[in-house]
């Protein structure tokens, strides 16, 4: 336990700080970082601060984090058990953290269970997979369609769990960008392509040959690059902005931005899919892990998408018909944006910090 610590019923004043282990991996910008980055927007509003602590000493992340008032801290050890663990407390102390959110496939009942008997802070838990024999946490938030509180029973304290698309943790850009009550426009001329952190080469190249249809000569394509140059691909970016008016976005700092301009979508259905469906932009959606699949099932059950399946069935032909067709049909889109912007209203991180304000009070 650290001195003087935040789980002392007497503390009194502001939230304080909130320190995010975040398991990043390789890219920036994936979904892990971007919705603790949002829960940290949102506690900041509420008054009480955030610190990022991850495994890369990337100084794009630095650059993400510190342009919206977040501190980030890298590891000085490797990432991986009882010394990435023991970072984490000493961090929490040197911070008098209320809270330590992790978020990350990685951080397993091994890593709660050393956080509670600390006592250095109270644990918030963002999960996906429902995989843990017991969760040591005293927040769990699973916003994934199918996720419901009896989907925890036995495994974490009752009333300790966060579930279902109204706890989505989008940040605040998406939120004033949104554009509720506008129409579509009557022939779609400017595509979005973004497949996140993971999307492979395969799946890149398929797209291209599919923009090279003449159907699909009319589209401005803004392409989101990271996965792109990780996978080595090797891009004629001059030759691909002449012949299909592409243009590959690097480094993309205000992504809501982007996704505003765009007048439909193709995009992987992992944490991009929630800011697409706020933003009410019509999309296809492929799904590149396994993670995404009730996402994708769950963003076309609702209207919001359409589900073009697995990254592995796809080839050039049907992505060009599937985007051909929606361009030209506005019905379809104008139903889609209505569709997304219904389900979501953006208040999910605020939803979250206001409880976790509440239990730390």
């Amino acid at each position: 336990m650290c001195p003087q610590s935040p789980l002392a019923p007497e503390r009194p004043g502001p939230p304080g700080t909130i320190l995010c282990r975040v398991d990043c991996g390789p890219a920036v910008g994936s979904g892990h970082v971007m919705r603790c980055l949002a829960l940290a927007q949102a506690w900041r509003t509420l008054g009480g601060e955030a610190v990022f602590l991850f495994s890369r000493p990337d100084p794009v992340l630095r650059a993400v984090l510190a342009g919206r008032g977040v501190a980030g801290v890298a590891l000085a050890g490797p990432d991986a058990g009882r010394h990435d663990i023991e970072e984490t407390l000493a961090l929490a102390c040197r911070t008098a953290a209320s809270w330590i959110v992790l978020d990350g496939y990685r951080f397993g009942a091994d890593w709660t269970a050393r956080l509670a008997a600390s006592a250095a802070a109270r644990v918030l838990v963002v999960d996906d997979l429902a995989r843990e024999p017991a969760y040591r946490a005293d927040l769990l938030l699973n916003h994934n369609p199918w996720a419901e509180a009896s989907l925890y029973a036995g495994r974490i304290a009752p009333g300790a769990v966060l579930a279902g698309p109204e706890y989505t943790l989008l940040r605040p850009e998406f939120l004033a960008q949104r554009r509720q009550g506008q129409a579509v426009a009557a022939s779609a001329s400017r595509l979005l392509v973004t497949f996140g952190a993971t999307g492979g080469s395969g799946l890149v190249e398929k797209t291209l040959k599919a923009l090279e249809s003449p159907a699909l000569g009319g589209l401005e394509t803004r392409f989101v690059a990271g996965h792109l140059r990780r996978d080595g691909l090797a891009l004629d970016v001059a030759g691909l902005k002449r012949r299909l008016g592409l243009r590959v976005l690097e480094h993309v700092d205000d992504m809501a931005e982007v996704m505003a301009w765009a007048d439909l979508a193709l995009a992987s259905a992992g944490s991009t899919a929630w800011e697409l469906m706020l933003l009410g932009v019509p999309s296809l959606l492929t799904v590149i892990a396994d993670n995404q699949l009730g996402v994708a099932q769950y963003a076309a059950s609702v209207g919001a998408a359409r589900n073009l399946g697995r990254q592995e069935v796809l080839d050039a032909p049907r992505l060009a018909a599937a985007l051909t067709a929606l361009a030209g049909d506005a019905q379809a889109r104008q139903a889609m944006r209505l569709a997304g912007q219904g389900r979501l209203d953006g208040q999910g991180a605020l939803r979250t910090a206001r409880r976790m304000l509440a239990i730390a009070a």
